[in-house]
């Protein structure tokens, strides 16, 4: 089937920009700062339209590489992780590095500029 154009995606991002350049310069006090949380919002369902496929999909595959699937994969790992389960040893580290992988997916989604200054910051560390 033939997707339709514009797409969803498009269709905000005009919104977005409609907003940010015609009607944000012109307003004052709250009612711009509503519009900026407006576009703020619609850049966010931009991000989530774009990303939120491959989170899911990454999630998945990350359950199912710790060893977790059936009903609610999700379940059984929150359960092994209030148990101890990963407190140590190899399984610790898959699970630090499934968990960052999703943060990092999360940040893309919901604060792109602060996921660019932590990893500036992480960076520019001094190392001992």
């Amino acid at each position: 089937m033939i997707p339709d154009t514009p797409g969803r995606k498009d269709l905000l991002e005009t919104a977005a920009a409609a907003l940010r350049e015609e009607i944000a310069p012109s307003l004052k006090g709250e009612q711009r700062l509503t519009v900026l949380m407006a576009i703020s919002a619609i850049d966010t369902a931009c991000r989530d339209l774009e990303v939120a496929p491959e989170l899911d999909q990454i999630q998945a595959e990350s359950l199912v590489g710790l060893g977790f699937e059936g009903d609610d994969p999700a379940v059984s790992l929150t359960r092994e992780i209030r148990n101890g389960e990963f407190d140590k040893g190899a399984g610790s580290k898959s699970l630090h590095e499934v968990l960052m992988k999703d943060v990092i997916l999360r940040c893309q989604i919901s604060n792109p500029r602060y996921l660019m200054v932590a990893e500036d910051d992480w960076n520019n560390r001094p190392t001992d």
